[in-house]
């Protein structure tokens, strides 16, 4: 990791925690700082306490003592206010709560602004995770925190080292000297602590969504019917065993190697209580002296050690606030300059798509084009690409060879803002578990007070019945002691999420009534005919006879453009569609 980007990601992650809250940030600045001033100097004044009660034994004089205690008492109050200045911060005003906010807010738009292929990739997922784990651990705050402890530390141990220094220079040699293994173990165990951490990301993301499992109503009917509570309960203890073994087998493995380290410690502490005790028979030092000296050995022991430790654990919240830092940094969907009001016609020329990882290609060489308020359907058998397809007409996807116009310029040319000139529906919907008014209502999120819009999407997917004895702040979803729904009611939800957008150019439905029932599936269509009538329509759909109110079909079969015509074109030239359409008649005869 070079060292600009060190500074860098140093610099990013003091200005987000300073950005999320100022005035506690100057607040633990001055806790710290001020705790280890006076921690630096209490050998000193235990030093002048025992002397003074030395003195006190040979001239019997109090005040000595008594002065000696009262600045004792002053050091005790000050240590006492600037660490509760920090706790107060942390606990009474939410210093980490506001810092992890602020990250979460920043790694969830940053998500919603990455490429969609990205969602398609392993390594994105698993840098969400590492990433959300950076905000788990407080990496900023504590990697700040220690940023703050670290000067304020060095200071301490400057002070411990000169007070110990004129007593005895020897035992300030002794003392650094017998903690170095130490140190250099626990600055190689919180590396590699580290990178077990980043090896598991992927163990914990499945560990997690087995978990998810045995709790979601979408999931446990299945697991219920199959009998598979014990099959997936196994799933889910050998993801979580073999995480916990790992970790068993890195803290043991550490564990050996901390016994010889800590040996030297304590050998170290021997030698200077013995050196304590060998100045004291010599007379260089007073039986007062004796106490602040041992006192100042370990406490620098300690200190040096404490600083060792804060150098690591600020270097290993660093590797996770640069996981954090990392995935900010994935480029964001690239906007052009012009604006999309009317959409004339779209071109799709030499396109070819590929997802991530995959060896062949979904789509082979389309060339198409769409006219204005033309009615096209997509038919084609599972996995012939006309999802793909779909996403790449709408920009969603970029095709991996070849371009994609609209109105004869690139869709790369255009504001992302283009976006609001299309409405759609996409067969892989979602059950939102909000309100209805939300659930509809976020189609269009600039109308989502506006009842009349959303009475009137609601309408054209045939799903005012839902508010017979309801209202559009009805909670859905029994989870949350809602209104459950059934399979089609949800979809026609989703279709009235669609035609929310009211002043959409280009309308896509990609299998809309999967859920719904024949009657309403009809009607559904029919309506979806009438609303496009004067804007561009895309249909995707498995039930052939919506066909028919196309002005063209356009027939895949394994990524390629095998048929294009009207339902009468392609019924005479007996090809694929004429099979199909053959096939599922029959099942209406």
């Amino acid at each position: 990791m070079k060292s600009k980007h060190s500074v860098e990601a140093i610099f990013a992650c003091y200005k987000l925690v300073f950005k999320s809250c100022p005035f506690l940030s100057i607040c633990e600045i001055v806790s710290y700082l001020g705790a280890a001033i006076v921690s630096g100097l209490m050998p000193l004044v235990w030093k002048n306490l025992f002397d003074s009660i030395s003195l006190a034994l040979v001239d019997k004089s109090i005040a000595v003592v008594l002065n000696a205690v009262l600045v004792f008492g002053i050091f005790q109050i000050m240590e006492i206010v600037f660490r509760l200045l920090g706790r107060a911060s942390t606990r009474l005003f939410g210093y980490n709560e506001r810092v992890i906010l602020n990250m979460r807010s920043k790694l969830y738009d940053h998500a919603a602004s990455i490429p969609l292929i990205n969602f398609e990739k392993k390594e994105n997922y698993d840098a969400f995770e590492r990433a959300n784990s950076a905000i788990g651990n407080n990496a900023a705050t504590k990697m700040v925190d220690y940023l703050y402890q670290t000067p304020a530390m060095i200071i301490s141990l400057i002070i411990m080292a000169i007070s110990l220094w004129s007593m005895s220079p020897l035992l300030v040699c002794v003392a650094i000297i017998s903690v170095i293994p130490v140190s250099l173990f626990h600055l190689s165990k919180g590396l590699k602590r580290f990178q077990l951490h980043q090896k598991q990301a992927a163990d914990r993301r499945l560990k997690n969504y087995f978990w998810t499992l045995f709790f979601s109503p979408a999931y446990i009917k299945d697991i219920r019917v199959s009998d598979a509570h014990d099959f997936f309960m196994h799933k889910w203890l050998c993801c979580t065993q073999k995480t916990n073994e790992e970790e068993a087998e890195f803290h043991f493995e550490h564990l050996k190697k901390q016994i010889i380290p800590d040996i030297v410690k304590i050998i170290g502490s021997c030698l200077g209580i013995i050196f304590s005790a060998i100045l004291l028979l010599l007379k260089k030092i007073t039986i007062g002296s004796f106490g602040a000296v041992i006192n100042a050995f370990l406490n620098l022991q300690s200190s040096y050690l404490q600083l060792v430790s804060n150098f690591q654990q600020f270097r290993e919240s660093y590797l996770f606030f640069f996981d954090y830092l990392n995935y900010l940094n994935i480029p964001i969907e690239k906007s052009g300059s012009y604006s999309l009001d009317m959409v004339n016609d779209i071109q799709l020329k030499n396109v070819w798509f590929k997802y991530p990882n995959a060896d062949n290609y979904a789509l082979k060489n389309i060339s198409m084009s769409i006219r204005k308020n033309e009615h096209i359907a997509i038919v084609g058998e599972n996995g012939s690409g006309k999802t793909t397809l779909c996403r790449i007409i709408t920009g969603l996807y970029l095709p991996t060879n070849g371009l994609v116009n609209y109105n004869n310029y690139s869709l790369n040319d255009y504001s992302l803002s283009y976006r609001d000139t299309i409405s759609g529906v996409f067969q892989d919907y979602i059950n939102y578990l909000i309100d209805i008014r939300s659930n509809v209502g976020f189609g269009s999120v600039v109308n989502i007070m506006n009842d009349d819009y959303i009475y009137s999407a609601m309408s054209k997917a045939r799903t005012l019945d839902l508010l017979y004895k309801n209202d559009l702040n009805t909670q859905l979803g029994r989870e949350y002691g809602g209104l459950e729904l059934s399979g089609g009611q949800w979809q026609r939800l989703a279709i009235a999420r669609g035609y929310m957008p009211q002043n959409a150019k280009l309308i896509l439905f990609d299998e809309p009534t999967s859920s719904i029932d024949p009657l309403q599936e009809s009607a559904i269509f029919n309506q979806f005919m009438k609303e496009s009538s004067n804007r561009t329509a895309i249909v995707v759909t498995h039930r052939m006879g919506a066909t028919k109110l196309a002005d063209r079909i356009i027939v895949l079969d394994k990524g390629e453009i095998v048929e294009s015509g009207t339902h009468d074109e392609l019924m005479n030239q007996n090809g694929k569609y004429a099979n199909m359409y053959r096939e599922q008649a029959k099942w209406y005869l």
